[in-house]
């Protein structure tokens, strides 16, 4: 059985980074397939794995899994701090319209998405990854259970406002599907 740590990210983990960018695919937005991007989240990483934050409650901790046996990157996770306090950061709401006319007898719900930037300054978990080879055994687990061990280590540093954010479902080639709402879609 294979054992793993978790470590803060190191600079000579650029390659490994970029290769569990190019497995992770499509939608997977807090591990792009772009080396400028992956350079800057080291770089912020190692600054707040260091104390170098701006403010108590920022910065970017990211997190590799490393097999202990072969020294192989297998994983990562990350925490943000200040969601949204340096970079606007935009969720949708769905809430549901409703129209009734009771000369009509008829009733219509819809679904739709508001846009909202809601979660400012929350602490943002995510980044989580583990190569399809090392899945299952508790590696999963130990990559996501890491985060909030390091979020405990300094509490009022953290926070205590914790958001999530799921890649959606995006297929083969890339694409995200639409609902299309019709007026047979009311019936």
């Amino acid at each position: 059985m294979t054992m793993y740590i978790m470590r803060p990210v190191r600079g000579e983990d650029m390659a490994d980074v970029m290769e569990l960018a190019r497995l992770s695919g499509a939608g997977f937005t807090s591990l792009p397939e772009d080396e400028n991007l992956v350079a800057d989240k080291i770089a912020a990483s190692m600054k707040a794995f260091s104390g170098e934050t701006a403010t108590d409650k920022s910065g970017q901790y990211f997190m590799m899994m490393e097999a202990l046996d072969t020294g192989e990157v297998v994983g990562s996770s990350a925490v943000k701090c200040g969601t949204g306090i340096h970079r606007p950061f935009f969720n949708y709401r769905i809430i549901t319209l409703s129209q009734a006319s009771q000369s009509a007898d008829k009733r219509f719900d819809l679904d739709a998405l508001v846009l909202t930037n809601e979660y400012i300054g929350y602490v943002e978990v995510g980044t989580l990854f583990i190569k399809a080879e090392h899945r299952g055994g508790g590696a999963g687990r130990l990559a996501a259970q890491s985060r909030y061990l390091l979020m405990a280590t300094n509490p009022l540093h953290f926070g205590d406002k914790v958001l999530a954010e799921l890649r959606g479902i995006i297929d083969d080639a890339g694409n995200t599907p639409c609902l299309l709402y019709t007026s047979d879609a009311a019936d």
